[in-house]
């Protein structure tokens, strides 16, 4: 009885073993990657998954624009600077900025926005909340309506932009170009 059941757990082991060296998901001998195969009928959510696992060409966490550094923290947003125009009648400025979300659809948030200008002075925007599509870029302007004299004041330090969900992202050395 023994001399049955330790070969009939020898076979069952044997079938187990050959069945996943015959695996066609497996490559080369007794690995353990996987192949990956190309449907035409993916969903949009493997689509994105896909994207997200690929890294960037560039995507550096800091990067360079005429005079002004952007700290973007998350991979998952990316914020560009666009423009700070000032009005000099209203002693305002507005801060124009690119938004692109690499997650799938959603919600995104953006508290209110902190800018410090050269004297030291604490300006304040309020913030939005924007229906985030996967992989598009939306324009954001915000208006810092503090008053603030263009004789003084010609750059400012930083623009901090807390995002609710992405951490806070900031803008150094911004000029204002006066209107």
């Amino acid at each position: 009885m023994k001399k049955i059941l330790f070969s009939l757990a020898a076979v069952f082991i044997a079938c187990i073993s050959w069945a996943q060296n015959d695996d066609p998901f497996r490559t080369g001998e007794n690995s353990g990657s996987l192949k990956v195969q190309e449907e035409s009928n993916q969903p949009f959510e493997t689509t994105v998954q896909r994207k997200k696992t690929q890294k960037p060409e560039e995507t550096p966490k800091e990067e360079e624009k005429p005079g002004v550094t952007v700290n973007n923290p998350s991979k998952d947003l990316k914020v560009e600077f666009v423009s700070c125009i000032g009005n000099r009648a209203a002693q305002t400025f507005e801060l124009t900025i690119k938004v692109t979300n690499f997650q799938v659809n959603q919600q995104i948030y953006l508290n209110s926005l902190l800018a410090y200008d050269n004297q030291g002075d604490e300006n304040y925007a309020y913030g939005k909340s924007w229906e985030g599509l996967t992989d598009v870029t939306v324009k954001q302007v915000f208006a810092f309506r503090n008053k603030v004299l263009p004789a003084k004041v010609d750059k400012l330090s930083v623009i901090k932009l807390p995002f609710a969900k992405f951490g806070s992202v900031e803008f150094r050395n911004v000029s204002i170009d006066w209107k």
